[in-house]
């Protein structure tokens, strides 16, 4: 995510949103492979910011 916000900051909104989309997927995945509470909760965060990012980077 880190990396995507660089790319926005840096006008590549384009290839950042492609880095959101992936990680987004990701962090959606964590949440159904995860087993404990701990391990939803701080993939739901991911998720979370994942999605923060995507609005700012429109």
């Amino acid at each position: 995510m880190v990396k995507a916000e660089a790319l926005a900051k840096d006008g590549e909104k384009e290839q950042a949103e492609s880095m959101l989309l992936r990680a987004k997927a990701d962090a959606e995945l964590a949440i159904v492979l995860s087993h404990g509470d701990a391990d939803k909760t701080e993939a739901a965060k991911a998720l979370e910011r994942v999605t923060d990012l995507q609005k700012e980077n429109k």
